[in-house]
């Protein structure tokens, strides 16, 4: 290892200068840096010892270029200590589309001495590809070189021999042992992402084919042992310095745990040991991407079934664990690679979606997750009804199915057709439903897939033996969530109404709520909804799939700036706009907008007409003979202010108040009359 780090810094070193200087950090020609998302930009360090037994030098010179332009000259006056100077600089450059050039010189009077070059340095983001083939993903049918790109960066190999030290220039193509090899789909992801948002991408890919989860597990003694998969790819982040610094893990695993027939608890125990050990060695990671695998390999479908599920269930167990469909994908003639058109290209842009969203600030967008069961209930006599996950999601059925796609507890029932409706898929049964209590949705053999899938043509997640349950236990177990989400035990029957078997009316006024889960929009009987006098700062967009015809309420919450959905949605069924004057930012503070006072200007007992302008409030009164009063009060009920007009008119200078929400409350004639005042 030491040879070959040495021979590759004396390509940048000037033989004359050699001895008299060395470096404990600088950069090299095509070395990333990874960039701090806080500030968009990375930090070059540059550090060592000079040697005044050689030229002594009296300063320590570094040009930095950007595409090929002097953009600093940073400097260091060397003082010595006996006959060695030490040196550091931190530099920093901003990420993006730029090649940096770094310059070192050694500086003696007037004399400048080159000593170590380097060029096409990067600032950008760290991933990691692990897996087995389909993570490696060379080429099996056609090139994926449409996506090279200077600005996707590779260190070293997954080679078994782990001899390979050098930062290349990544491409898609080529295998494990094919120097700077990022595969077919991970070159197009870094792609989208150099493209779209203009950031370097370095990828790390520890692959390794045919290989079950066990191979890619750590020596808890030794993390980074070279005998290891898991260690030569820790070695390769740990020599680099960017351990610390990868974002995302993405996985791409499970046809051999198939293969030797392996179960779900049991895969589910290994990858939830990887993830620790990932989670500890790389302690910025914040997903861990998992592709759910097709059916192929020469693999029994009823065996690759049980790992589809483990993967499905490691994204309801995880929170950070996304799972991305495999099931659109079209396989090459072996049945268990993919060509790159149809297949790695799209696995790609799939999982470019959620990337997106999850690290460069993309809007939320319905049809980008693949459709994943949530709930299943016979729905007629010979009908079963699948609910998805996602509930503004618009499903579509494909005609190309067989009926051993799915199959049920009791072999006499199979599917006979099929159509989706919303986020729903609705199977006609060939005989009754009765019997049936779980169901398994195997897909395809081999043969091209989705017959199920989103608008973005995101097929649908396989899963297996998953239960029938009722509309009643959907309702039940999505009002559960919401009350979980804010840690609130009463139970559920306390807070609904029912009619018949379903929830029609649902009472959280004046609990504390402060989220609501889009879990609420699968309660789709609801017609009453009481959300009043929480701490609310936004709905979510599935609330918008309800119909509460009957009531809608949620004043008194902090619902500023809401999405034109929503607020469309709760005016229309509000009733009226009036639940935005009682919305505030954090109980004394009004939303956004300009000074007003909320209420419209009518009779009240003798009070009428109030206005406000250049801070002073004006309130007139019809009968001037009548005693009046007017009382200022804020959020907590404490009274500011108190007049007692004598005429027919007050006119109150409020310049000494601060901006918040204030009740007036005025008295005439022994009646009163209070509405809130909103002051920015």
């Amino acid at each position: 290892m030491r040879k070959i780090f040495f021979g590759f810094t004396l390509l940048f070193f000037c033989p004359g200068v050699l001895a008299q200087v060395s470096f404990t950090a600088a950069p090299s020609t095509l070395q990333f840096y990874s960039r701090d998302t806080a500030t968009d930009s990375c930090s070059v360090s540059i550090s060592g010892h000079v040697d005044k037994n050689a030229t002594a030098y009296s300063e320590l010179k570094v040009k930095t270029y950007r595409n090929d332009t002097l953009t600093a000259t940073n400097s260091r006056t060397l003082s010595y200590s006996g006959d060695s100077a030490a040196f550091s600089l931190d530099i920093g450059i901003k990420a993006g589309l730029y090649n940096y050039k770094y310059e070192i010189y050694g500086v003696n009077g007037t004399t400048e001495t080159l000593i170590r070059k380097a060029d096409s340095v990067v600032c950008g983001d760290v991933y990691i590809i692990q897996g087995q083939s389909n993570a490696e993903a060379r080429m099996y049918d056609g090139s994926a070189s449409e996506n090279n790109s200077p600005f996707i960066r590779v260190f070293g190999s997954a080679d078994t021999a782990a001899g390979d030290t050098l930062w290349r220039i990544g491409q898609g193509d080529g295998d494990m042992q094919t120097m700077g090899n990022v595969g077919q789909w991970g070159l197009r992801m870094c792609k989208l992402i150099v493209d779209e948002y203009k950031i370097p991408i370095a990828v790390f890919n520890g692959a390794h084919g045919g290989m079950a989860i066990q191979y890619f597990q750590r020596n808890d003694t030794r993390p980074d042992t070279q005998n290891t998969n898991y260690g030569r790819l820790l070695f390769r982040l740990e020599k680099t310095g960017l351990a610390k610094n990868v974002r995302a893990i993405f996985w791409v695993q499970g046809e051999e745990n198939a293969n030797i027939a392996g179960n779900i608890s049991t895969y589910k125990k290994w990858f939830t040991e990887l993830r620790s050990d990932w989670l500890e060695n790389y302690p910025n990671v914040k997903k861990i991407y998992v592709f759910q695998i097709r059916n192929g390999c020469s693999t029994l479908a009823d065996r690759i079934i049980i790992i589809k599920e483990a993967h499905r269930q490691l994204g309801e167990d995880y929170s950070d664990v996304p799972v991305m469909s495999t099931s659109a994908q079209v396989h090459e003639s072996n049945n268990c690679h993919y060509p790159y058109t149809g297949g790695y290209k799209l696995m790609a842009d799939n999982i470019y979606r959620l990337v997106r969203r999850d690290f460069y600030g993309a809007s939320y967008a319905a049809d980008i997750e693949p459709p994943n069961i949530k709930f299943a209930e016979i729905s007629g006599k010979s009908e079963i009804t699948l609910y998805m996950k996602r509930i503004l999601d618009s499903l579509i059925w494909d005609t190309a199915w067989s009926d051993t796609d799915f199959s049920f507890n009791v072999s006499f029932v199979t599917v006979s057709g099929g159509a989706t409706y919303g986020n729903k898929v609705i199977l006609s049964l060939s005989s009754s439903a009765t019997s049936v209590t779980n169901i398994t949705f195997l897909g395809h053999q081999n043969s091209p897939e989705p017959f199920v899938l989103n608008r973005n043509g995101v097929g649908a997640m396989h899963f297996y033996q998953f239960s029938i349950t009722t509309a009643k236990y959907r309702d039940s177990v999505s009002v559960a969530a919401i009350l979980a989400a804010n840690s609130i035990t009463k139970p559920v029957d306390s807070v609904v109404t029912y009619s018949g078997n379903r929830i029609v009316a649902i009472n959280l006024g004046g609990m504390n709520i402060v989220t609501i889960p889009s879990d609420i929009g699968f309660v789709d009987s609801l017609k009453s909804i009481d959300l009043s006098n929480n701490l609310l700062t936004d709905l979510p967009r599935e609330i918008v799939a309800l119909s509460p015809s009957g009531f809608l309420n949620v004043k008194n919450n902090h619902l500023c700036g809401l999405s034109d959905t929503i607020t469309a949605w709760i005016n229309s069924f509000a009733g009226d706009t009036t639940w935005k004057i009682t919305q505030t930012v954090d109980g004394s503070q009004v939303c956004s907008g300009t000074n007003v006072i909320f209420g419209k200007s009518k009779k009240a007992g003798n009070f009428s007409e109030c206005s406000y302008l250049h801070n002073r409030l004006t309130i007139k009164f019809s009968d001037v003979s009548d005693r009046h009063e007017v009382r200022i009060f804020v959020a907590n009920g404490a009274c500011v202010a108190a007049f007692y007009p004598r005429t027919g008119i007050a006119d109150i200078d409020i310049s000494g108040l601060r901006r918040g929400v204030y009740m007036i409350r005025i008295k005439t004639a022994g009646n009163y009359k209070t509405f809130r005042f909103c002051l920015m």
